[in-house]
């Protein structure tokens, strides 16, 4: 048998929206601005499944072949779509095409943000190794800008996942505890891993400099007093402040 979750889904929760209540859910993602600019990648992608892991040798980074490629919905698990696939846990690889989009400067970057990928996934970009990610439960992205093609030409992006149970992923897997006998895959946690790419994955364009995110580490220093690390993370640098409290 297949282990699944018999928990009931939550219910969305309320929260204040630009001075309306909306119902939203997961992580926030980017989102359109006077100076960021989100395009949608989701749709019908080119999928292989890789049987024999020889992807790489095939040369599947630098785009899929034609004969055994097969159209699949992003975002979405391969195991609901293709039933041959109900068991099978990677890896496989996805292609399609994505434009430059119009009007792009030099004072302009460009990424790929991916909500959710279970569970490694590498991206390439138009052959070259752009990225890697391992979890899929928290997006990531990846910096193209480099790799971009001017506006007109198509770019390739090309996306190797693979769900195969580890005991070192989170949670783990890989033949180390089971919950039932003769429960697929043999793991120690009650639902079944599906695998691909599970959320919306987007390409992003914003300013070159900007602010990337924050880090705050504490520490006690002595019996009434402590340290408080700021750490601002910016593209292509890190900037830490220290500043003691007493």
């Amino acid at each position: 048998p297949r282990l699944s979750s018999s928990l009931p889904r939550p219910r969305a929760t309320p929260s204040l929206a630009r001075g309306h209540m909306a119902d939203t859910w997961g992580t926030l993602r980017p989102s359109d601005s006077a100076h960021r600019r989100c395009t949608q990648l989701d749709g019908l992608w080119a999928f292989i499944a890789d049987h024999k892991d020889d992807g790489h040798a095939s040369g599947f980074c630098s785009g899929l072949p034609e004969s055994g490629r097969t159209p699949i919905a992003v975002p979405a698990s391969w195991n609901e779509q293709l039933p041959e696939l109900d068991s099978f846990l990677g890896p496989a690889w996805y292609e399609r095409t994505v434009w430059a989009p119009l009007g792009l400067t030099p004072r302009q970057r460009v990424s790929l943000r991916f909500g959710s990928v279970n569970y490694s996934c590498e991206v390439y970009f138009n052959g070259e190794r752009a990225g890697a990610h391992e979890g899929g439960h928290l997006p990531f992205e990846v910096d193209v800008t480099c790799l971009l093609r001017s506006s007109g030409e198509p770019n390739l992006l090309v996306l190797r996942v693979d769900g195969r149970l580890e005991p070192t992923h989170v949670p783990p897997g890989g033949g180390w505890g089971a919950m039932a006998p003769g429960c697929f895959p043999r793991a120690s946690f009650d639902f079944y891993p599906f695998c691909g790419v599970q959320r919306s994955v987007q390409l992003c364009v914003r300013p070159a400099s900007g602010l990337e995110g924050l880090k705050i580490e504490t520490q006690l220093v002595g019996p009434r007093s402590g340290a408080c690390t700021l750490c601002v993370f910016r593209p292509a640098h890190t900037h830490t402040h220290t500043h003691t409290h007493t």
